[in-house]
């Protein structure tokens, strides 16, 4: 499986057929790895994002 990136545009909108893949992609199952392992909620609430500036402490 291959990965694939793009720059997204803020105006654009995806297309048809785009909305189609995202909704197919959403009905598979997740598959863990290794690489990815399932993380328990304490695992989970460790992480934080790169930027402060969206990080909501609860």
């Amino acid at each position: 499986m291959a990965t694939e990136s793009m720059k997204l545009n803020p105006e654009d909108f995806p297309t048809k057929e785009q909305l189609e893949e995202i909704k197919a992609a959403s009905k598979k199952p997740v598959t863990f790895t290794d690489d990815a392992p399932n993380l328990t909620d304490d695992e989970l609430h460790e992480f934080r994002p790169a930027n402060p500036k969206y990080y909501r402490q609860s």
